[in-house]
């Protein structure tokens, strides 16, 4: 039911761990980009659900090449870095299954970190919260979601038709803008349908 994409640079040890995760995870596939010069070990890429795929190209060439072999209903982006807890996707599927005038739905999020040789979390973008963008009307949406705004979309799971259009009219924009892919790409979501945070991490 769901892909998730993952481009990741120079970074094997997350990107071991990472796969490590994901290693047997039914209803889930994982894609990785691998744009470091030297590519990683297949022995610690071994799981049936994970591709990997070794591209020294650009970062927008090895998202769209990523896009181009996602064949699920639903898609979804990540960092090396992160961890998405699977039954919170299957969540998001769901809901999306459920609710046909929705595009997009994701969960909430907390960070770690060491402070003091302690190891301590945070609450990540706590505007999430309860964040629906129910309005029938996509200016409406907009309006709402840019007035305040959180990546709510960029990291979200979403249909997949929807996120291959917006998300390959985002990485036409040429502009050395820091996060210019997210905010195209969230303004395009926004625009094509209802989105909504569920209360699961």
């Amino acid at each position: 039911m769901l892909t998730l994409i993952c481009p990741t640079y120079n970074r094997h040890q997350f990107l071991y761990r990472n796969c490590r995760f994901w290693d047997g995870q039914n209803g889930v596939t994982v894609l990785y980009a691998d744009g470091s010069e030297i590519p990683v070990n297949p022995e610690y890429i071994n799981a049936t659900n994970v591709g990997y795929f070794h591209d020294i190209s650009t970062y927008r060439q090895r998202l769209l090449a990523l896009l181009d072999k996602v064949q699920t209903p639903y898609v979804c982006i990540m960092n090396d870095d992160e961890f998405f807890i699977p039954s919170a996707l299957h969540s998001c599927a769901a809901f999306l299954e459920s609710n046909q005038d929705y595009v997009a739905c994701m969960g909430r999020g907390i960070s770690f970190s060491r402070s003091n040789g302690k190891v301590v979390f945070d609450n990540v973008y706590p505007l999430l919260q309860g964040r629906e963008l129910s309005s029938e009307l996509p200016i409406n949406r907009l309006k709402d979601h840019f007035s305040a705004y959180v990546p709510a979309h960029y990291y979200a799971v979403t249909r997949t038709d929807q996120y291959k259009r917006s998300m390959r009219r985002a990485l036409e924009c040429d502009m050395d803008v820091y996060a210019i892919f997210e905010l195209i790409e969230e303004f395009l979501v926004v625009s094509s349908g209802k989105s909504c945070v569920l209360p699961e991490l």
